[in-house]
């Protein structure tokens, strides 16, 4: 049996492209380093985002390990100043992702997609080590993982007022914890904010 802690960046600048984590952010990712000391995690990947490379980066140096940055981690989409769509037209695209998802978007994947690659990661780790294993992604990417593996009755979902699309509610540093055991995945919590203050949440 290999755990996965799958572990959301801590809050980012509201900048757009690729920003770094905010003050609070650095502080709430140094409080889930504490957290996760004792859990015997072996290895850390990361997607190679700034604000989730930070996030490892403050949890590799209190864990004493060394992060290793995979693509199959990062975002759904990605908006990074295109000329070719607004930043309004990009939020339209999420939307349709939720609402759909099958729909490909101009700058990214489907939410089934993301889904499928950060399973294809997982699956490559688990046929190589039984160890504890930490993932640092996004709340978009963790959530269409676990949306492709396990029934919405099982997850934290919550739906848009403007529309009927729904989503995921994967907070900032929040834990969710999957074991594959056997061929399979088992949900062992999601979404835990439990170790962050109330002010930081």
């Amino acid at each position: 049996m290999t755990t996965f802690y799958l572990i959301r960046h801590g809050q980012k600048e509201e900048a757009l492209g690729n920003p770094p984590l905010t003050t609070l952010g650095k502080q709430q990712a140094e409080i889930t380093a504490k957290h996760l000391k004792d859990k015997e995690i072996k290895k850390i990947y990361v997607s190679p985002r700034k604000r989730t490379i930070e996030t490892a980066t403050i949890i590799a140096k209190k864990l004493d390990l060394q992060i290793i940055p995979d693509e199959r981690l990062k975002e759904r989409m990605i908006w990074g100043g295109h000329t070719e769509i607004s930043f309004e037209e990009f939020l339209a695209e999420w939307v349709k992702t939720d609402l759909n998802r099958n729909f490909k978007p101009r700058f990214g994947d489907s939410s089934i997609e993301t889904g499928k690659r950060m399973e294809s990661l997982i699956n490559e780790i688990s046929l190589d080590t039984k160890d504890n294993v930490l993932l640092v992604s996004h709340g978009g990417a963790i959530a269409d993982f676990l949306r492709n593996n396990f029934s919405d009755f099982d997850l934290p979902i919550v739906k848009y007022k403007k529309h009927d699309a729904i989503f995921l509610k994967i907070l900032e540093c929040s834990v969710t914890i999957v074991e594959k055991k056997d061929g399979k995945f088992l949900l062992k919590q999601v979404g835990s904010i439990d170790h962050l203050p109330t002010p930081m949440i």
